[in-house]
């Protein structure tokens, strides 16, 4: 796997079992329900996913490692003005359970320092790029 030495991480507590938020990683209908219409993911290493963003945007990529309901893992494209290779960017979601709970901790590995320097900017602050990537922050919290 190559390196990609730049990241951001966020995590979130949210109020069900590891199972039910791990299932919308592996259900396509739950991934399109939870990114987006026309969304889908093949839960299987090696599997397509394909994310299609609100502003039309359309991100492609590659589940690497699939360990139910601790880990999920995938190569993520972005478009914009500078677009980001699949290959040049790897989204880790790990699932640990708190109580009742599950807290998901989300870490966005890619290999441009600047799109990591934006990754981790209020979304007003973003670049194009950045803010397609980390609509993470956007859709994480919908899970909560």
């Amino acid at each position: 796997m190559k390196p990609l030495p730049h990241s951001v991480e966020r995590s979130i507590l949210i109020d069900t079992d590891p199972a039910t938020v791990f299932s919308f990683f592996t259900d396509s209908a739950l991934w399109s329900a939870w990114w987006g219409a026309g969304s889908s993911v093949e839960p299987h290493v090696g599997g397509p996913i394909k994310v299609v963003h609100s502003n039309g945007f359309v991100s492609t990529g590659e589940v690497l490692a699939i360990d139910p309901p601790r880990c999920f893992a995938f190569t993520f494209s972005m478009q914009g003005a500078q677009p980001i290779l699949a290959e040049d960017s790897r989204v880790t979601l790990r699932l640990e359970p708190q109580g009742a709970s599950t807290r998901l901790s989300v870490l966005h590995e890619v290999a441009d320092a600047g799109i990591a320097a934006d990754l981790g900017l209020p979304a007003p602050a973003r670049t194009a790029a950045a803010h397609t990537a980390f609509g993470v922050d956007h859709h994480v919290a919908d899970l909560a």
